[in-house]
């Protein structure tokens, strides 16, 4: 069960078992019948005068299995006479020689003093937890020491890591530096080491400079060993041999040390004591609102820096969900934090969006602030009569139209913020708006309407009330790639208006969940199986189905990665689109034309609708996911991909959803919709992003899915996703974190993606093996 829940490791070496009084005897008794499966023992006070000393004189002795590696052992000097009112000192006396005894007992077992044991006899300790909580620290350091020889196993050739592997939002951490491995720092005085850091883009939050010192447990580690290393004399020659020695057996002993069964530790690292002087730690606590970490390190008034050639280090952090977010699983990851918020920050935030609303969710039955950004009004860029006319439930309730007022946020080349007042009608699903200046000029996203969704009313202690995830009609299940194919038909939504024409193409029907071989929602790994969701479910699996009739085939690469051991099980879901209006969901605004016209064909598609796409798939469908196939919530272990148009939508959950999705995968972006706008929206983008991103796009995206060739095309949608990728890397994106793939001679298709899925999936999810 703990293993299971809680992440607790299977390994001996990196097990314990401890008790006090009766739980030292237990913990005796764990290592005799239980051989092999605790790797160290702590034993306080044991109560070793139970059954006539029967486990001393007769269990102990007569156990000729492996001890476990470490044995913490500890009594004190008034065991009865310090907890009683009479004083027979015979006693206390007595309980310490069982504990000599028993210390004896282990060293003839092979375990040694000052090294696999640890003897504290403590003057006037009496039999209490008070005694035993004092030894504790001490008992924890000598028992876990030897877990450094694990960890160097797997860090030795690292520059830096931190204890927790993954840091945490308002939790105090360390970071380890390996200074050997420091180009710049190799060999400078380790006295003059110093970690500058901060935390957020651009440094933004807390942070500040503290001086490396010395890795106090590897030290200790490394100390340990020295003093255990037996100083041998200079080596004589041998003597030649004479006769025939190899049939001769070997001399014997009447006491051998490698006769005894050897003690538990399957920590067999060849740990080397020399290279822990090379190990510097700092500590520090990372800030309540810290989303990711940077740093660099110096040697202090030489100089010299090791800032990773001006990009800085970089280290995540885990934001711990509120309770409600538990609660209410993942679809309160996104908008539980203050309803308004600082205004400013939010804009600055949305600064590439058309609009946005105060709070970032609307509540039905509160008021609320609608903004938006007159720049990015298609006809009303500068017309200073700019109006909203907005109703609820598919304008059947509450229709108003308000003239806008400019605001004084900031404004820029690009950025131009109106905004109006309103009270959301507390049985509100959605809000639907235009924008017009009431002479014949509107903008209603190309006759689908501007929609926002609407949560239902807060409860008593302040929190939005639980949106409930989608039905399921009925699922088909079939093998497919080693694993089983999950065909989900969903039930209508809850609440609004179905049967109008909109709610045809933004309510998603079906979704496609893969699970992997030997799948168990009953047995998932601690926290949930890591997810994919993908866009375009459609197009995911069976090339029967394929728009263009060849697939992603991502069931049958997610298989080979898993089964070859090169990734972790994990679970694929796939939402399928609404076909010829999928742009209505993926894009943030309509399309249009591209740079020159090129794409005429897409003039008078809409877009618009992908915020309230990302609303229904985080805030409904995920959590009916988590429910049925016991997938995690936590961002480091779900991921978004998507190619095309719901590339872009992979973009844009990079920027607005990294607490939801910290790995994405963007397959051939269409980064020309309206004219390049949405690179205007990612250079404008200040705030948190995935901890890795894949960005995939080839040489001839345009001519190799047409009749004719168009170099100069190709040419611009190869230095779109050029310029995206050095955006992404300008802000923060580097240092393993992203992988550009552009390949020579590929167009735009599913035959494409599918080539590179490989080593995209390879990319984003091997840290999957460390969550």
């Amino acid at each position: 069960y703990t293993e299971r829940t809680y992440g607790v490791s299977s390994e001996p070496a990196l097990r314990g078992f401890g008790g006090s009084s009766f739980g030292g005897i237990c913990a005796l008794c764990a290592a005799l019948r239980h051989p092999g499966v605790f790797g160290s023992l702590l034993v306080e006070s044991p109560s070793l005068w139970f059954a006539d000393e029967r486990l001393l004189k007769h269990d102990l002795p007569d156990f000729t299995g492996p001890w476990p590696a470490r044995v913490f052992l500890a009594m004190g000097t008034k065991e009865y006479s310090g907890i009683r009112k009479t004083k027979e000192s015979e006693f206390d006396d007595k309980l310490v020689s069982y504990a000599n005894e028993v210390a004896a007992l282990l060293e003839s077992k092979a375990l040694v003093r000052g090294q696999g044991l640890q003897v504290v006899i403590e003057e006037g300790a009496t039999h209490t937890e008070a005694a035993w909580a004092g030894r504790l620290p001490a008992a924890l350091g000598f028992l876990g020491l030897h877990w450094w020889r694990r960890v160097m196993s797997h860090r030795r050739e690292q520059l830096y890591f931190t204890f927790p592997g993954k840091l945490r939002a308002g939790q105090p951490a360390v970071l380890f530096f390996n200074q050997a491995r420091s180009v710049m720092l190799a060999g400078r005085p380790r006295d003059s080491i110093a970690m500058v850091y901060g935390f957020n883009v651009d440094w933004s939050v807390g942070g500040g400079r503290v001086e490396m010192v010395p890795a106090v447990g590897l030290t200790a580690l490394a100390k340990e060993i020295t003093d255990a290393a037996p100083s041998r004399p200079a080596a004589e020659p041998e003597p030649e041999p004479s006769g025939d020695l190899a049939a001769e057996p070997p001399l014997s002993s009447s006491l051998s040390v490698s006769s005894l069964p050897l003690p538990t530790d399957d920590i067999t690292d060849d740990f080397d004591a020399g290279s822990a002087s090379h190990w510097l730690q700092a500590s520090f606590t990372v800030p309540p609102e810290a989303y990711e970490m940077h740093m660099a390190f110096t040697d202090g008034g030489g100089g010299i820096w090791d800032n990773n050639a001006g990009a800085n280090f970089y280290a995540r952090v885990k934001m711990d969900m509120t309770a409600e977010q538990r609660s209410h699983t993942v679809e309160q990851a996104m908008a539980e934090g203050p309803a308004w918020g600082d205004v400013q920050a939010i804009a600055h935030k949305r600064a590439g969006c058309m609009y946005f609303t105060t709070p970032e969710v609307l509540i039905a039955g509160e008021p609320a602030v609608l903004y938006i950004n007159r720049r990015q009004v298609r006809g009303l860029e500068h017309n200073p009569n700019l109006r909203v006319h907005f109703g609820f439930n598919n304008w059947q309730s509450g229709c108003q139209e308000i003239i806008m007022k400019p605001t004084s946020l900031w404004r820029g080349e690009h950025i131009d913020w109106w905004s109006t007042t309103m009270t959301v009608p507390g049985d509100a699903t959605e809000l639907s708006f235009v924008l017009t200046d009431s002479h014949g000029i509107w903008d209603n996203n190309h006759g689908n309407n501007y929609v926002c969704p609407v949560k239902r009313p807060r409860g008593p202690d302040g929190a939005a009330k639980r949106v409930e995830p989608r039905g399921v009609e009925s699922v088909e299940s079939m093998p497919h790639a080693a694993g089983t194919l999950h065909i989900l038909t969903l039930t209508k939504r809850q609440g609004g208006i179905t049967a109008t024409r909109a709610n045809k193409w933004t309510e998603e029907k079906r979704v496609r969940v893969w699970t992997p071989p030997g799948f168990d929602s009953e047995r998932p790994p601690p926290g949930g199986f890591p997810v994919l969701v993908m866009q375009d479910g459609q197009n995911m699996f069976e090339d029967w189905l394929a728009h263009q009739g060849v697939s992603w085939r991502v069931g049958y690469t997610a298989s080979d990665l898993i089964t070859q051991g090169k990734l972790p099980p994990f679970v694929v879901v796939a939402v399928d689109s609404v076909g010829a209006m999928r742009s209505l969901n993926y894009l943030p605004y309509p399309p249009g034309t591209g740079a020159g016209g090129f794409r005429g064909d897409a003039e008078r598609w809409p877009g618009g609708g992908l915020e309230a796409y990302m609303t229904r798939l985080v805030e409904e469908i995920m959590p009916l996911i988590q429910q049925r196939f016991a997938v995690s919530s936590d961002p480091a272990k779900v991921a978004f991909g998507g190619g095309s148009f719901a590339g872009v939508a992979a973009l844009y959950a990079a920027m607005h959803y990294p607490h939801v999705f910290g790995c994405v995968l963007a397959e051939s972006p269409s980064l020309w919709i309206s004219e390049g706008r949405f690179l205007q929206d990612m250079r404008m983008h200040r705030g948190m992003l995935p901890e890795r991103l894949f960005l995939g796009c080839g040489t001839r995206e345009y001519s190799a899915t047409r009749d004719h060739d168009r170099e100069d095309v190709d040419a611009l949608l190869l230095s779109y996703c050029q310029e995206a990728a050095s955006i992404l890397e300008s802000q923060g994106m580097r240092g393993g974190r992203l992988k550009f793939l552009v390949e020579e001679g590929a167009g735009h298709h599913e035959l494409a993606w599918q080539w590179r899925l490989t080593g995209a999936l390879h990319f984003l999810f091997s840290a999957w093996w460390d969550e």
